[in-house]
């Protein structure tokens, strides 16, 4: 499911649980960068474990995603609007600012 140069070790820790070890960490920077992934129509949360450090399954409450939004009238997309419907929905991280152009599409 990802695409992976290196091999990849996944472990269950506990039913539904797992730490996910890459060799390579050029591919689990890609992995945590192109976010969310699901599985078998799970959604996948993913935290970057640092040496040393412990998580558990109740600290993995988010995970970050993309939305569209149509039927904005023309001349109305706007960084601001973006960020305000982004908000409403949880923590606004950025917009795709290719988006904000009239002529990109309907979203």
């Amino acid at each position: 499911m990802w695409p992976e140069r290196f091999s990849i070790n996944i472990l269950e820790k506990e039913p539904n649980f797992f730490t996910v070890e890459f060799e390579c960490f050029g591919d689990r920077r890609r992995v945590l960068i192109i976010q969310p992934w699901h599985f078998d129509y799970k959604l996948i949360v993913m935290s970057p474990l640092e040496a040393g450090s412990v998580i558990t399954a109740d600290m993995l409450t988010s995970t970050p995603f993309g939305i569209q939004v149509s039927s904005i009238p023309f001349l109305k997309r706007s960084r601001a609007l973006a960020r305000k419907l982004g908000e409403v929905l949880g923590r606004f991280i950025e917009v795709d600012t290719a988006s904000l152009k009239e002529t990109w599409g309907p979203y």
